[in-house]
């Protein structure tokens, strides 16, 4: 049975497959359906709920024991002259400043993703060698997750990471390819950020994938970024290019 509405101009119902109305002979002008949001977009919600409770609840003894050994050294071993405190950082900060990485290797990186997602009890995810493609200026490589979910990454040419991007193209598979993605984005941020609280992290991952979530669902398109301490966050979300979360070193 066809759906009625009211008529514009005499308010009867109507049909929304006539053309006229027959009441009063007005036009029929049938209602303009609003567009289904994609599937992971109302997913994203309770899929940055799931990653803020982690975070939470995850313990990090390391973390105690770092501010233990800390004060111990400062303690126990001989203070450092400050002129020569000074003068390391200020080389390192002008090396930083020259050739501006997030700090880590590819296999460095691994190796603390593996770490973090142990403690989240989100069991051990495998990190092979990466095949490492050379470039012009940087080199580059990419890591399948799923069908749904690629990593790439981008490396300096001194072998360090410069950026870290997860890509969720076009899929029937939306809402698990997003919450994998949300997931491995706060696992990515606590490695990247680690002096930072992991409810902070996880709280801007979170932020960024709603509100670019939100804006996607009304235009198509967003775009999204904050900087937390060296690293920039950010989310793109596209009918074209799909839903991408990236983290990269700040210029």
């Amino acid at each position: 049975m066809a759906k009625l509405i009211k008529c514009s101009d005499c308010n009867k119902k109507v049909s929304v497959n006539a053309s006229t109305c027959p009441n009063c002979g007005a036009p029929v002008v049938p209602p303009k359906e609003k567009p289904k949001p994609e599937k992971w977009v109302s997913f994203l919600i309770g899929a940055v709920i799931l990653l803020l409770i982690l975070a939470m609840c995850s313990s990090d003894p390391d973390e105690t024991e770092a501010t233990t050994a800390s004060s111990a050294e400062v303690v126990n071993g001989e203070p450092t002259p400050e002129s020569v405190v000074a003068e390391t950082q200020a080389k390192k900060a002008q090396v930083e400043e020259q050739n501006k990485t997030l700090g880590m290797t590819p296999d460095e990186f691994g190796e603390r993703f593996m770490a973090q997602s142990k403690k989240l009890g989100l069991g051990e995810h495998a990190w092979d060698k990466v095949d490492i493609k050379e470039g012009a200026v940087n080199d580059t490589f990419t890591i399948k997750i799923s069908d749904a979910l690629v990593l790439n990454g981008g490396v300096d040419k001194n072998g360090e990471l410069r950026s870290l991007t997860y890509i969720m193209g076009k899929t029937d598979k939306g809402d698990e390819a997003a919450m994998n993605m949300i997931l491995l984005g706060g696992i990515t941020a606590r490695v990247l950020n680690p002096d930072l609280p992991k409810e902070q992290t996880s709280q801007v991952v979170g932020d960024l994938m709603i509100s670019a979530a939100n804006k996607f669902a009304q235009t198509g398109e967003a775009t999204e970024s904050k900087i937390v301490g060296d690293v920039k966050y950010g989310v793109i979300a596209s009918k074209a290019l799909g839903l991408w979360l990236y983290f990269e070193s700040v210029e």
